[in-house]
């Protein structure tokens, strides 16, 4: 009968993590997302509560901090305006610390409004503010945090982003997320709550062409070493390798060639258009693979080819210019006569002696369509002296297909 008694009185001090974290929050340093009731205060309706209105008098407050209603095609335009005078880098910068700062006056709205000891809810209620300000519905795959241990990992789902819809409307697709701004509001309120730096990176992006916004929140060594937000937030702790955090790691090929392009290459242009170019270029510079560059006479498709080699892994190589358009529409045994092996380029003392893994840019008028474009064949030979039509050393820079006024190519 002991027994029993002793056995009932030891399942009765038996409690879940979750009746543990509200009983004795302040034992617990640790919470789960799928751990916390789904009624477990600050709710939605309990920070819909902290807004008021005081009509009449031209003030909007959120518990103590002063807000406006601003319409979001405005808010949208003001971030166009951003990156059309100041460029994509500086614009997702600023973006990214006005975001910051946002978030931390957010932490201390809670903290102030609802105070209370158990983190897991408090860091709930960051989603639930961000879809009660509008920049989109925010849903909750999952976030777990040990403060002690000084640990986040959280994931998130943006709906219907209004900073993502808005770019669309301006630019068009993008190559690179650009929701900065939302991006730094959940890096700054989380760690404001937890008191060690957390950074919401986004994943997928609606301006990439994503149906929704996916972002993950992760610790500073959850990132690892390359943690340019650091910085950018204040809180760089030792200089931080500068990247485009939001592009995906790429395998590239190992080179132990210098990438950086001479002072007179570097592209300066901060319109989104150029700026796009730019990094597309500068993902492609790793490999050999042709390139081929479209645009009207006079946008600078020669300069971006320059660009291109000068990026390359082969930079030091001769960068090679043919003229296409004087050879009008010369059928194929007339181009063999002239590029093929044996033929007058390659006798005279005019063609590229040596040109190893070289790039060789070719420029077609603009009249001609691409179907009646030359597909120039690699220069199988060249002459080992200037009037040498006997023996022969291997070229291994390759002309390639063009289009339109100057149209460029890179060759391997």
């Amino acid at each position: 009968m002991s027994d029993h008694i002793s056995e009932n009185n030891e399942n009765a001090r038996r409690i879940s993590l979750s009746e543990a974290s509200r009983r004795a929050p302040k034992i617990l340093q640790r919470g789960d997302s799928l751990l916390l009731d789904e009624g477990a205060p600050p709710t939605l309706n309990d920070l819909a509560d902290a807004l008021q209105f005081a009509l009449g008098d031209g003030r909007i407050w959120l518990n103590d901090n002063r807000m406006v209603l601003m319409q979001a095609d405005m808010l949208g335009a003001l971030a166009a305006q951003m990156i059309a005078d100041n460029g994509m880098d500086h614009a997702r910068v600023q973006s990214l610390r006005l975001g910051w700062q946002e978030g931390v006056k957010l932490a201390h709205v809670v903290k102030a409004r609802f105070p209370q000891q158990d983190l897991t809810a408090s860091l709930a209620a960051g989603p639930r503010l961000h879809t009660i300000e509008g920049y989109a519905k925010v849903t909750t795959r999952r976030f777990e945090f040990d403060a002690k241990q000084k640990t986040y990992h959280g994931e998130f789902i943006w709906h219907d982003s209004v900073v993502g819809t808005y770019h669309l409307r301006h630019f068009g697709v993008c190559d690179c997320p650009i929701c900065w701004m939302q991006l730094g509001v959940p890096s700054g309120y989380t760690s404001t709550l937890l008191e060690f730096p957390v950074i919401f990176r986004e994943i997928e992006c609606v301006a990439q062409g994503a149906p929704r916004c996916l972002v993950v929140g992760k610790d500073v060594e959850g990132w690892g070493d390359d943690v340019p937000e650091l910085e950018i937030f204040g809180l760089s702790r030792k200089p931080a390798r500068r990247s485009a955090p939001w592009n995906p790691a790429k395998a590239l090929p190992e080179t132990s060639e210098t990438r950086t392009p001479p002072s007179d290459d570097v592209i300066v242009g901060s319109s989104p258009a150029i700026q796009r170019t730019r990094r597309l270029l500068e993902k492609a510079s790793p490999f050999g693979e042709p390139v081929l560059l479209l645009g009207e006479p006079g946008t600078g498709k020669s300069f971006f080819a320059k660009y291109l080699h000068s990026l390359g892994i082969n930079q030091k190589a001769p960068f090679v210019a043919v003229n296409s358009a004087a050879l009008g529409d010369a059928v194929a045994g007339e181009r063999d006569e002239l590029l093929g092996e044996g033929g007058a380029m390659a006798a005279r003392p005019s063609s590229p002696p040596t040109c190893p893994r070289g790039t060789t840019a070719s420029r077609v008028p603009a009249s001609s369509r691409p179907a009646r474009c030359p597909w120039w064949r690699p220069w199988p030979t060249a002459p080992s002296g200037p009037t040498s039509t006997t023996s022969s050393r291997s070229c291994r820079s390759r002309c390639r297909p063009c289009a339109n006024d100057a149209t460029t190519y890179p060759s391997s």
